[in-house]
This record gives structure tokens, C-alpha cells and sequence, in this order.
């Protein structure tokens, strides 16, 4: 059973991500079916119901593009073009086959997809930038030809239809504006409750990994590019949806449906609300549809002001509305800004001086956007939001403006000096850290009382290893005795484990003949032969560059070989990929840390577990499945004494505790071959001796191939060891023939280091 520490306030734990969506699906039903009810003076006008259409067809588009951005990483550029394409196929198909509008969100949506089979099997073969910017020319492409080819998508006039040509389910007639709106609610309702079981599946779990570290999910056996596709095509089908909706809202399909304009839309209603969470893009999109028709219908300036509020909210709150309640967190410069004006004299504490002095600046920005617009476009109206630019006022009014903007931006530059950021972003700084470590490791809060109790009891047994005997005295695994395990060679007794935690498999056996690697010009392996025999910890060890690295680049398939044999058993492997070599039971551990920071570490264990079984499609899609996997997982983080802190998130954890993390997905894949890279690097001394110990006890029925710089490390832990030297293994034995071998103390080891 899963036992939960007390968590301090504000650190983000499993629990905060694992709850059902609720809030998310009642307030998409309250927002979207509240122009439904009776009003005080009969029925709601049509305005009323287009605002509120206008509103659900965003929360379901925002939504899907929430599956690219927030669950998989993925910024796309060319959203819209789905969208687009949802509302031309439900266009054509109601014209062309006679429809009734209940069918069109069905129609949009398999058009999409389809068309997100190969043009997204196009854009996700690589992430970031690459993405973004191959999905924004595939937009183009769409929204280019639905402007030129009027034969399939309407030109400039678009497609229209008429929804209420064909009667519904029922005979009902959906030509009437409130039972359309009544169908679209359905519909977007429907959509909301699909994704929000979605989000509950071990697919979008796996989403998270590649978008928190598609390089870790490669080496857990994921294929990132796959996922991404996946991500995609749903993604797609939703948008489909969603501008099918639009066609049965308004009675038409334009070429402003695929336009890069709709993406931003998205974009923005994502960001506002926040991503990664299923009630940020429903209220996202609540909120920019309210804001957009409400100053709409003011100012022709509207989209500047929208423009204001997004970076506002990217600015003030990084998370998004959604993001920042749920973290309760304030943005660095807000945060500073409140710590600071409280020690003013000259406000002496008075906040109303703070929020004149914004409110300042508000209406001077106002004030000069307005006069702008009436220059640009020759307003002749005499109100004041919409001043005559060649008359008094008008230049009155931008010249007030601007003064006011300066009064403002120097009151508020006053409220916080920079001594006063710097002390408080340290402040900030600090108590986070402290917060995360204390959340993360159990034996910080007590170590001093275990210091002090150590001398006077003996030794303290810690939760995940054994005492560590070193010449017949027990020291912690806090190190009280560090000097003595220099001087001395310990012995690490291996605690027993459980059947279950054994591979089922035999340990592998690896081969490297004639290895060859360059990198453009420059050979780094030059004829490596190395031969780890199954079910041994074997060390290689040599200088800086001498390609120790590489070789574990080899073995995980994220570099290919020159010319050269690389053997896993007897299947070769130097044309693999990382993931397909991940599948056949490899592990590897990089050099610093690679987690799947934002996610919990009971997930991490989850995915590690997952990805290297081959899971058919379907199964990635049932959330019993991933329930079932989270209860295995806990008992691997059980075994590495982590079960307390299965609900932290992994960037939460210290440095220790994060490599055991390692050592536990690593294990729990499955996995035959560890791939173990400096596995003691940036640790303590005490640190590094419980590193050992629970090393020694997860390679039970493995093969452990290790980089380390540490000899003590090394002539303590390994069974044999191997000496690179250049690109060229130079010797292999047993730690002892290693240190007495003359040519590895001169190449390496050095001539002053004894036997």
C-alpha cells in the first residue's frame, strides 16, 4: 500500500494531476448550455446563441490543439488546417449526399483524421522547431489552395449549406437557431467527455514522457515519432469536429476556417487558460471569446487589447488562469513587485497607490492605441474612444496618454528596486529548493539527529541498503566513515529480492568486434573489441575522449557504426534503433539525470514499464490498463526505498534520488542490459556508497556494463574491467590484474597509484 508523506504547500505531487477532470466537464456544461435556460424576458436572442456556439466550437478546438501543445509537446503552426478541413468535408458532404446535420461533426472529423494520416507522419518526424515550422507551411498549403481552387473548396464565398434542408433524427428541424445550438452543445459536450477520458489513458501518459524527454522515452522503448503521430490524428479528429460544428453554427465553410489566424485563435485560448490540464482550454476559450466580442463591439482595436491580455497572462502567469490557481503561485515579477511595494515609504503600505499606478498605465496604453486607430483608419467620430485624430482632442487625449504611460511605468519601476528583486528571487530560489529537497529526500529532516545518535548507538540502517562492512567496522550509508572505505576494500551484502524482480530472461551477453566510429573526419572508436559476459558488472574506464561514451551510444542505438559487428546474444544490432534495442532488454542511464521531469515518479516507473512490452494500440488506450501498471510499479519503488514518494513529481527529487529513480525504471522495463554511465557522478561519498549497494542489489540476474571515473568506485564494484584508450581497448581483466597491469597505470591509471 502507498503511503503519502505530508506535502508541503506548493509542491506539485501526483495527486494534483491524477484526479478525474470534473471541474473541467461541469464548467464546459454550465458555460455552454447556459443560453438554454429560460431568460427573465423569453427566449435567448440569436446573438446570445451565436456567442454562446461561438464559444463550445472553440473549447473543442482548443482542446485538441491542448493534446499537440500541452500533452505532447508539440507547438503546431497548422492546426487550423484540420479545422479547415473538418468544416469542408461536412459542408460538401451535406450538399452533395443530403446529410442532416447530426452526421456533419462525424463527416469533419474522419475527414481530418484522414488527411492527418500522412501530413502528420510528415511533420512529427522531428519535434520543436522543425515541427512547427513544416506544419506551418502544410497550413499554407491548405489555406493557400482553399482560397485558389474554388472547384473543391468555394473560393473566396466558401461552402454553404443549409442545415435545416434535410430533417434529423426524429423529424427534428435543425434550421431553428436554438435547436442547432442544442446539437452543437451535444456535440462539443460529447467531444469534451472523449478527451477527457483520453487524457486519462496510458497514451497520452506516454505523450507526457516524449514531452517532458523523447530522448529517455527512446531508451524505455518508446518510438517518440510514433506517439507524436498518434497525438496527431486524434488531435486532428477533434479539430474536424470542432469546425464541423462551425459549419452547422453559421451555414458556411470559408477559407478563414484553415487560415493561420484560426490557429492562433487556439493558441491563444490555450495559453490564456493554460496548458496540460483539461479545464484550461475551456476556460481559455470561455475568456476569449468574451473578451473579443465585448471590445468587438467597442473598438475596432479589439485584437490589440487581446493581443495585450495573452501576454499579460504569458508574462504575470506562465501557466496559464487554470495553472496559476492550481500551482498558487504568483509570476517572479508580480511576486516581487507585492514584497516590495510593502516597504515604500512613500506608499507606507497603501496598495491603492500600487493599483493607481497601473491603472495609470492601462489608460494611457488605451488612450494611445485608440488615437493610433483613429489615425490609421480616419475615424471622424467624437466620442473618446474613438477620438478624431486631426482634432484637439484627439491629439490631446495621445498626448495625455503618453505622459500618464510614462507617470506610471516610472511609479512602478519605483515600487521595485533592484536590490529588492535580487533578495527576493534569492528568497524564491532558496525556499524552493529547500522545499523540493526536504519533499524528496527522507533522511535530510533527521540526519543531524542520526550524526549525533551515530557515535554513542552504532551504526543507522537506511531504508534502501544494507550496512556497508568496511574491515569489519558497520558504517551507515551516510558515510560516517568515509575515510576508512578509501583505505579499505568494502564488502556489499545483497539483500534479497524477490522472484519477481529477476528477469524472467537470461542476462545478455554483449560483443563489440572491430568497432569502428567516426564523427565527420575524426575517428573516436578505432576497432573497439569488447566482450561483456551475461550476468556480470563489468567497468570500462579510460580518460577524457577516449569514446566510453561512444560505445554506450553504440549499444543504445543512438549512434551508428562505421564498419564492425555489435552483438546482443547473437542478434545484430548496429542498424537498430534506440527504442527497437530498448525493446530487446537494454537499459541505459546518461551521464546527469534523464526523467520525465513533469511527471510523478510513480508515472515514470509506469512508462518504463509499459513501453518495452509491445502493448497493441488498444491497450494504450484503456485506463484499467495503466491502473493495473501503477500498482506493479509501485512495488519496483518499494524495493528501491522510494515508495513514500511515489506522488512527487521527478524534478522534485535531489540528485540521489533521481539516479535510484533511474535504477528503478531501468529494472522495472524488464531490462537484461544496464547501461549505467557515471552512475555515481555528483554524489557525496555517503551518496555514492548507497549508489553501490543499491546497484549490487538491482543486478541480480543482469549483465551491468559501467563508465566511472572513480577507481575505488570501480576496483570495489566491478567483476572485470576494461581499459579504453583512445578509441582502442587496451586491456581487460579482473581489478586486480587491472592494477597491476603496467601499461594501464602509465596510460591511466598513473605510475604513483599502488596496488
Amino acid at each position: 500500500m502507498m503511503v503519502h508523506r505530508e506535502t508541503p504547500r506548493g509542491v506539485w505531487t501526483d495527486r494534483n494531476v491524477r484526479r478525474p477532470p470534473w471541474g473541467g466537464l461541469i464548467l464546459a456544461t454550465v458555460l455552454t448550455a447556459l443560453p438554454l435556460l429560460p431568460l427573465a424576458h423569453g427566449e435567448p436572442s440569436g446573438a446570445a446563441l451565436a456567442l454562446a456556439s461561438q464559444a463550445a466550437v472553440l473549447i473543442v478546438f482548443a482542446l485538441s490543439y491542448d493534446l499537440l501543445l500541452g500533452q505532447t509537446g508539440l507547438l503546431s503552426f497548422g492546426h487550423a488546417m484540420y479545422y479547415g478541413i473538418g468544416a469542408l468535408a461536412a459542408a460538401r458532404a451535406a450538399n452533395a449526399w443530403a446529410l442532416s446535420a447530426p452526421w456533419l461533426p462525424v463527416v469533419g472529423g474522419a475527414g481530418a483524421a484522414l488527411v492527418a494520416v500522412p501530413a502528420g507522419w510528415l511533420s512529427v518526424r522531428r519535434g520543436g522547431v522543425t515541427f512547427a515550422m513544416v506544419t506551418l507551411g502544410l497550413g499554407e498549403l491548405v489555406a493557400t489552395a482553399a482560397s485558389t481552387v474554388p472547384e473543391w473548396f468555394g473560393g473566396v464565398g466558401g461552402v454553404m449549406i443549409d442545415r435545416g434542408a434535410v430533417p434529423g433524427w426524429l423529424d427534428i428541424d435543425f434550421g431553428s437557431t436554438r435547436t442547432a445550438y442544442g446539437l452543437v452543445v451535444a456535440v462539443a459536450l460529447a467531444s469534451c467527455m472523449l478527451i477527457a477520458w483520453l487524457l486519462r489513458t496510458p497514451l497520452v501518459r506516454v505523450a507526457n514522457a516524449v514531452r517532458d524527454n523523447p530522448r529517455r522515452a527512446a531508451f524505455v522503448g518508446v518510438d517518440p515519432s510514433r506517439v507524436r503521430w498518434a497525438m496527431t490524428v486524434i488531435a486532428a479528429f477533434f479539430a474536424g469536429v470542432a469546425g464541423a460544428l462551425s459549419v452547422v453554427t453559421f451555414e458556411i465553410a470559408t477559407a478563414d476556417n484553415a487560415s493561420v489566424a484560426t490557429c492562433a485563435t487556439a493558441l491563444i485560448a490555450v495559453v490564456i487558460g493554460g496548458t496540460g490540464t483539461f479545464a484550461g482550454p475551456v476556460l481559455g476559450a470561455v475568456v476569449y471569446v468574451s473578451i473579443a466580442n465585448g471590445l468587438a463591439s467597442i473598438t475596432r482595436a479589439w485584437p490589440m487589447y487581446v493581443g495585450l491580455f495573452f501576454l499579460f497572462v504569458v508574462v504575470l502567469a506562465p501557466g496559464g488562469l487554470v495553472g496559476a490557481w492550481l500551482h498558487r503561485r504568483m509570476s517572479p515579477s508580480l511576486a516581487d513587485s507585492r514584497r516590495a511595494r510593502c516597504a515604500l515609504p512613500w506608499f507606507s503600505g497603501r496598495r491603492i497607490g500600487y493599483a493607481l499606478a497601473v491603472l495609470g498605465m492601462l489608460a494611457g496604453s488605451i488612450a494611445v492605441i485608440q488615437s493610433v486607430y483613429a489615425w490609421r483608419f480616419d475615424d471622424t467620430g467624437a466620442d473618446i474612444i474613438s477620438p478624431r485624430w486631426h482634432a484637439v482632442n484627439g491629439w490631446g487625449i495621445a498626448v495625455a496618454g503618453v505622459v500618464l504611460m510614462a507617470v506610471s511605468s516610472f511609479a512602478l519601476r519605483a515600487t521595485v528596486p533592484r536590490s529588492s528583486r535580487r533578495v527576493a528571487a534569492g528568497l524564491r530560489s532558496t525556499s524552493a529548493s529547500a522545499a523540493a529537497m526536504a519533499s524528496a529526500h527522507a533522511s535530510l529532516a533527521p540526519m543531524a539527529s542520526t550524526h549525533a545518535s551515530a557515535a554513542a548507538t552504532g551504526p543507522a540502517v537506511s531504508e534502501v541498503t544494507a550496512p556497508v562492512i568496511v574491515a569489519g567496522a558497520a558504517v551507515s550509508a551516510q558515510g560516517q566513515a568515509a575515510g576508512t572505505a578509501k583505505q579499505a576494500k568494502p564488502v556489499y551484502p545483497v539483500p534479497a529480492i524477490r522472484p519477481g524482480h529477476v528477469p524472467s530472461s537470461p542476462a545478455l551477453d554483449v560483443t563489440l568486434d572491430d568497432v569502428h566510429v567516426s564523427y565527420r573526419a575524426t575517428p573516436v572508436l578505432r576497432g573497439v573489441r569488447l566482450h561483456v559476459r551475461a550476468g556480470e558488472i563489468h567497468a570500462l574506464i579510460g580518460p577524457n575522449g577516449a569514446g566510453k561514451s561512444t560505445v554506450f551510444n553504440v549499444l543504445s542505438g543512438v549512434t551508428q557504426v562505421d564498419r564492425g559487428t555489435v552483438l546482443l546474444e547473437d542478434r545484430a544490432i548496429r542498424r537498430l534503433a534506440a527504442h527497437r534495442i530498448a525493446r530487446l532488454g537494454v537499459a541505459r542511464g546518461l551521464q546527469t539525470p534523464s526523467l520525465f521531469a513533469q511527471l510523478s515518479v510513480l508515472d515514470n516507473v509506469c512508462c518504463a514499464m509499459l513501453c518495452p512490452r509491445g502493448a497493441p494500440l488498444y491497450r494504450w488506450l484503456q485506463p484499467a490498463a495503466w491502473r493495473g501498471l501503477r500498482k506493479r510499479a509501485l512495488d519496483w519503488l518499494q524495493v528501491v526505498g522510494m515508495g513514500d514518494e511515489a506522488s512527487a513529481r521527478a524534478a522534485q527529487l535531489s540528485y540521489a534520488r533521481q539516479r535510484a529513480l533511474e535504477l528503478a525504471m531501468a529494472t522495472a522495463s524488464g531490462a537484461r542490459l544496464l547501461l549505467l554511465d557515471e552512475p555515481t557522478a555528483g554524489m557525496s561519498r555517503a551518496e555514492a556508497i548507497e549508489a553501490l549497494a543499491l546497484i549490487r542489489r538491482m543486478a541480480a540476474g543482469r549483465t551491468v556494463l559501467l563508465i566511472e571515473h572513480d577507481m575505488d568506485i570501480v576496483f570495489d564494484l566491478a567483476d572485470r574491467i576494461s581499459v579504453l584508450v583512445d578509441g582502442v581497448v587496451i586491456a581487460t581483466g579482473t581489478p586486480a590484474q587491472i592494477r597491476a597491469n603496467p601499461g594501464v597505470r602509465e596510460a591511466y591509471l598513473g605510475p604513483a597509484r599502488a596496488l
